[in-house]
């Protein structure tokens, strides 16, 4: 990325200037406030489809909720099958302990835990519009192009939507803009708090969703064949990706 940020004018020009969308040579908003404005705005949109569609009544937790419940009353992390309390892989384990804190809170199984879950999910679809930005922004996209992602991914129907549900779906996407930014960010800086951010941003991801799995194994033998960084930050960026693996895939 550029030392002194590029910016989009209002006769749509990209230039090299300081961080502001101006028109002309008058400052109009700095790129920063206008990321915050959209922020906001996906927030506020989830809150609202949340609040009219009373979606604490139907919070769609399924095995989440269960498994919480159970964790509440002492017993594990368990699930009921076929008759049988037993120890499960049912679910990975980040939602139903975040449910499960509500459930503490709250009050187990009432409205105002499942809504307190939903108003997070809206704040995780929020932060996926900021992560949104600063991935386009890392893989070479233009602050116009980076915008414009960020803009969608706040008004976009089924994002919005995904907040409605005590599910991890918007926290997943959150998780997965914000692992490509750290990854390009590692690549770039070899920082050791970009690696750990990424590692364990990237491996908490994973163990929600499963899925990301080989997607984080990869990329932790991708650095250390990445000749355009130095041999010892690659070996570094390995070890400390294997440490937050250990530390968040290892306990479960």
């Amino acid at each position: 990325m550029p030392s002194v940020p590029t910016i989009l004018t209002a006769r749509g020009a990209i230039e090299s200037t300081p961080d502001a969308i101006v028109a002309g040579s008058r400052p109009l908003v700095s790129t920063r406030t206008l990321l915050v404005v959209i922020c906001a705005i996906a927030f506020a949109l989830r809150v609202v489809a949340i609040v009219g569609l009373h979606a604490w009544d139907n919070p769609g937790a399924m095995e989440h909720d269960a498994i919480a419940k159970f964790l509440v009353a002492g017993q594990g992390f368990t699930f009921s099958d076929w008759g049988l309390v037993q120890p499960t892989s049912v679910q990975s384990p980040l939602m139903p302990g975040i449910l499960a804190i509500a459930f503490l809170i709250f009050g187990s199984g009432t409205t105002s835990a499942y809504a307190s879950v939903m108003i997070l999910n809206a704040a995780f679809g929020a932060v996926s519009c900021a992560a949104t930005f600063a991935m386009t922004r890392a893989v070479g996209g233009t602050l116009r192009v980076a915008i414009i992602a960020a803009t969608l991914v706040a008004v976009w129907p089924t994002q919005i939507y995904a907040s409605t549900f005590v599910q991890a779906i918007a926290l997943i996407t959150a998780a997965t803009c914000a692992i490509v930014w750290l990854w390009n960010r590692s690549i770039d800086t070899g920082g050791i708090a970009v690696w750990l951010g990424y590692g364990l941003i990237g491996c908490f991801a994973a163990l929600t969703e499963p899925v990301l799995l080989p997607f984080m194994a990869l990329s932790g033998l991708l650095i250390l064949a990445w000749r355009g960084v130095p041999f010892l930050s690659r070996v570094r960026g390995a070890v400390l990706l294997l440490l937050c693996a250990m530390v968040a895939l290892a306990p479960w």
